[in-house]
């Protein structure tokens, strides 16, 4: 992990869970996670195999000019459903997290790289959830004026938390 924000939410996270594999929805509190709250967000899995995001910070929203509660989670990234669906099922039906690295593209063309944390969570309906963070590593001068059109995968890393 390369930004703060990560490290933050993976402690918090860890905190929340004990010895459990992943902590339960209801036991987040958006409060606690003050510093850090623009740049997460929190998803959880639909009976109809969407993964919805249900609350995205103010910063998430910014990198792309969109809100994103209650669209797909998959539309972070330009992947195909079967994509995204395969690393939102690690996360949510295994529980196992996941750090991803991307570009985000605006439309001059110009990118910036993202670092993007994917921790599973029991959400209240039973299914799975997912709480992450999705930030830029680096904000490059022109990020606030050019949102990203696009963003690309370019690596991820799944990664047993520690105890």
């Amino acid at each position: 992990m390369r930004i703060e924000s990560s490290k933050e939410l993976l402690a918090y996270w860890n905190a929340l869970r004990g010895e459990k594999d992943c902590p339960e929805r209801k036991d987040i509190n958006p409060g606690e996670l003050a510093v850090i709250l623009g740049d997460v967000f929190l998803a959880e899995t639909t009976a109809d195999g969407e993964c919805l995001v249900r609350l995205a910070g103010t910063k998430v929203c910014s990198l792309y000019g969109r809100e994103f509660r209650a669209a797909e989670l998959s539309g972070l990234w330009s992947l195909s459903q079967d994509e995204a669906g395969a690393f939102i099922w690690a996360v949510t039906a295994e529980h196992r997290p996941i750090v991803i690295h991307s570009r985000g593209f605006n439309l001059r063309g110009e990118f910036a790289e993202l670092e993007t944390m994917m921790l599973p969570i029991r959400a209240e309906s039973g299914l799975g959830g997912i709480l992450g963070v999705h930030a830029p590593i680096y904000e490059p001068y022109w990020l606030r004026h050019q949102p990203f059109t696009r963003c690309k995968i370019i690596g991820h890393r799944y990664f047993r938390p520690v105890v």
